[in-house]
């Protein structure tokens, strides 16, 4: 993921992601979200996306790779990146080789390459988020697909942030479903639809998921999109 102004790389290294949210324990859970995330892109596009056989697939801010994971399982080609070095050496220790360090904004393959493309609670840590969305435009194949999930701008939003230890400068991309709606169809993608949603306090680690439910914009934590490329 693109770094923060605020936020120098060494912010991404062990004590972020083991000390502060003990994200190796939450590879289950982390996968079934993102699997059930990729469910709903499915039904609402009618594309078959549980069937990556011949396809490929990229996932920005891939941190250890649980979705280039999850993906492969699928059928996908799949590949990660992300800008944490530490990251990367923690998911190839687990067998996730398909991953490179890059900026998001600044990703190195060939245009319109991809069936398709996500990033999951990234945007918001990145500086220039529309930059990676434009790239991620560029890379994503005519008739692919972009899903993402990301932080809205609610009071219950700020509170989660707060309390996962997430400051504004952590997290200076935070915007409005609409926003995000608005860039990204001007970046050359149609179809662009959001559903607003919470995650509920119960933490990941005693059943190994992520509890969350659909609700309106105005109580909601989080905003899951999908879109398609032109």
């Amino acid at each position: 993921m693109q770094v923060a102004r605020f936020y120098p790389r060494i912010r991404y290294q062990k004590w972020y992601f083991e000390q502060k949210y003990g994200y190796k324990n939450k590879r289950v859970a982390i996968e079934s979200f993102h699997g059930n995330v990729l469910l709903w892109a499915e039904e609402v596009t009618k594309v078959g996306l549980f069937d990556g056989s011949a396809k490929l697939a990229l996932d920005i801010g891939s941190a250890y790779g649980f979705t280039v994971d999850l993906l492969s399982k699928l059928g996908y080609a799949a590949f990660g990146v992300d800008v944490s070095d530490y990251a990367l050496r923690e998911g190839r220790g687990l067998g996730i080789e398909s991953m490179i360090h890059s900026e998001a904004s600044h990703l190195p393959f060939t245009a319109n390459s991809f069936d398709l493309v996500t990033c999951f609670e990234v945007l918001e840590h990145l500086y220039h988020p529309e930059g990676t969305l434009r790239a991620v435009g560029e890379l994503t194949k005519h008739g692919g697909t972009f899903l993402m999930t990301t932080p809205t701008v609610t009071p219950l939003a700020h509170i989660m942030s707060f309390l996962v230890g997430e400051t504004h400068s952590g997290h200076p991309s935070m915007k409005r479903p609409e926003e995000w709606v608005r860039i990204l169809e001007e970046t050359g993608f149609k179809t662009v639809k959001a559903r607003t949603f919470s995650f509920l306090p119960v933490p990941p680690t005693i059943f190994d998921r992520y509890f969350t439910v659909d609700c309106k914009a105005s109580l909601a934590s989080h905003v899951r999109i999908v879109a398609q490329k032109d």
